[in-house]
């Protein structure tokens, strides 16, 4: 029997799926490998690059572009912007210094690779 609609045939699909399925609490686990955590990571994937001062040069040229690319008449605008491109060349010499230290940071959210490497060398896994 052919369904026209296609819900209705979903619909069957569905309870079809609902019948046949495992129940969720009588599912067994088989580890293939040994559960345990490595003594190190493999850094991939967490080079997200952000752009860095995105809303002080937006606001920077919208106001250029208001006062027909004057500079005198945005000048806080445009000290915001250098003061926000020097802050992170100031960060990201400070991140480069703690790398050649290997100074491990504490109180940041997110550590880079090396430094988790470090942690874990000092803890390794028991």
């Amino acid at each position: 029997m052919k369904l026209d609609n296609p819900c209705l045939s979903t619909m069957k699909n569905f309870t079809r799926l609902i019948k046949y399925s495992k129940n969720p609490n009588n599912v067994r686990f088989e580890a293939i490998l040994p559960i345990e955590l490595r003594n190190r990571v493999s850094g991939k994937g967490g080079d997200t690059k952000k752009a860095g001062c995105i809303q002080e040069m937006s606001l920077a040229f919208a106001c250029l572009k208001e006062n027909d690319f004057v500079q005198t008449n945005c000048v806080k605008e445009i000290k915001d912007f250098i003061a926000c491109g020097d802050m992170r060349r100031n960060n990201k010499f400070i991140r480069k210094q703690e790398f050649h230290n290997k100074t491990v940071s504490t109180g940041k959210k997110d550590l880079k690779p090396w430094e988790i490497d470090e942690l874990l060398k000092r803890y390794p896994q028991l």
